[in-house]
């Protein structure tokens, strides 16, 4: 007879596999669970960062708000002034510059018949308008005068000549001074004026030969004459581009004041070898001299 064994079944017992299993779901449970404390703690810190940052948007709106209040603004700026524009002076003229010929007479009614001959000249002047009726002006004039000598004139018995035989003698005159012109204007282009002032006048004679026939010369050195003047004036001017050119013309009669100098006074020289005197020259009684030019206006 056959005896079967029956096998009798063993209370249950883990494997290992098993275990392992068990061990990394429960790994997996853990991170699980962290993960989720993480984004809990994530979402809790997001949600107090978006508080504050509200809450500072709050603050600075309020900020603001307050700023913008009536009682902390600042004045509102005055209004701008209105824009003008300063008026145009109108033109005046001031300063004139000139020039011109001037004619020249220096009249003498000495009794030697010694005689200045008239002479074409030139003359200058700068005129400053104070007003319109009160202008101010320097002139100079300068001319070369011819001297008329009779024989015998200076008390010597020769004929007396320039350097150059059969030419005469010369003199150089100057004057130079200032005037004051009350001045009435005549329209809008022409004004006429009187003028009075003081100045100074020279006569400079050159070399003088005395001729006593045809073998016997001999020279008179350089003399000189110098004197005051008080010169009147009378002048009208034209404007030929208004505002830039005139013509003009005046009429100067001066009077001659204090005359002297060493061709007033006897003068010596050598004849043959001995000592000669020689005659003075006149003085002159006036002088009248009138020019004529352009000049233009600044």
């Amino acid at each position: 007879m056959r005896i079967r064994r029956v096998r009798q079944h063993s209370p249950w017992r883990p494997s290992i596999l098993t275990c392992a299993l068990l061990t990394c779901t429960a790994g997996a449970a853990s991170a699980s669970a962290q993960e989720s404390a993480g984004d809990s703690s994530k979402t809790a810190a997001d949600s107090q960062d978006k508080e504050e940052q509200t809450g500072a948007e709050e603050n600075s709106s309020k900020t603001k708000e307050e700023k913008k209040s009536p009682e902390t603004e600042p004045p509102p700026r005055p209004p701008a002034f209105p824009q003008t524009t300063s008026p145009r002076v109108p033109w005046q003229r001031h300063i004139e510059f000139g020039g011109g010929v001037a004619m020249a007479l220096r009249p003498s009614s000495d009794p030697s018949g010694i005689r200045y001959a008239p002479a074409l000249g030139v003359g200058v002047h700068a005129r400053w308008n104070f007003f319109d009726w009160l202008r101010f002006n320097i002139y100079f004039v300068g001319a070369v005068h011819d001297v008329r000598i009779p024989l015998g004139a200076l008390g010597t018995p020769g004929e007396v000549t320039g350097d150059d035989p059969g030419t005469l003698p010369r003199v150089d005159t100057l004057a130079f001074g200032a005037r004051l012109a009350p001045t009435l204007p005549l329209g809008d282009r022409a004004r006429s004026w009187i003028g009075v002032g003081i100045g100074y006048g020279r006569f400079g004679f050159g070399k003088m030969t005395i001729r006593e026939g045809q073998d016997l010369t001999y020279v008179v050195r350089q003399r000189a004459m110098s004197f005051a003047e008080v010169p009147v004036s009378l002048g009208t001017s034209v404007d030929i581009i208004k505002g830039w050119f005139t013509i003009e013309s005046e009429l100067t009669f001066g009077i001659a004041l204090g005359q002297g100098g060493t061709a007033t006074e006897d003068a010596q020289t050598i004849r043959a070898g001995a000592r000669q005197n020689v005659g003075p020259l006149p003085q002159i009684d006036f002088s009248v001299v009138h020019t004529l030019g352009l000049a233009i206006v600044l």
